[in-house]
C-alpha cells in the first residue's frame, strides 16, 4: 500500500519543491500540506495524479486511497479483498506473459565508456 505522504515526497522530489507540485497539479501549497499531513484524505483522482508526476503505480494508488475512504465501514475490508485480488490477478498475469516466450531473449553489446560488455538483454 502506498502511503499519500510517501507519493507526495516523492512526487516533491521529482518538481523540486511543494510549491511546483502544487503549481503543477493546479491546487494551492496549502492543499498539498493537508494531503501530506493526513488533515485532508486524498481522492482516487488526487492519489493517482499525484503518484503518476512521482513515477509511481498510479493504478495502485487510486485502489489504495478507494480502500481507505472506505476503511471505517464494512466496505473497507471487501473492496480490499476485491481490489486486492484484482492486483494480484493483474501482476500474475504479467508475469505469465513474460515468461511465455512472448519475449525473446538475446545478447547485446552495450559501449560502456571505455568499455564495451556483453550483456543479456529482455526484449518483448
Amino acid at each position: 500500500m502506498l502511503s499519500v505522504q510517501l507519493l507526495i515526497d516523492k512526487a516533491i522530489e521529482i518538481c523540486g519543491s511543494a510549491s511546483e507540485l502544487a503549481r503543477r497539479m493546479g491546487v494551492d501549497r496549502a492543499e498539498i500540506t493537508r494531503l501530506r499531513k493526513g488533515t485532508r484524505p486524498a481522492s482516487p483522482e488526487i492519489a493517482a495524479e499525484i503518484a503518476d508526476i512521482a513515477g509511481m503505480d498510479a493504478r495502485q494508488a487510486a485502489i489504495d486511497a478507494i480502500i481507505e475512504r472506505n476503511a471505517a465501514n464494512r466496505k473497507g475490508a471487501l473492496l480490499a479483498d476485491i481490489l486486492g485480488k484484482g492486483q494480484a490477478v493483474g501482476a500474475a498475469a504479467m508475469l505469465d506473459i513474460s515468461y511465455k516466450g512472448d519475449s525473446t531473449i538475446d545478447t547485446a553489446t552495450i559501449k560502456n565508456d571505455s568499455a564495451v560488455v556483453k550483456d543479456r538483454i529482455h526484449r518483448v
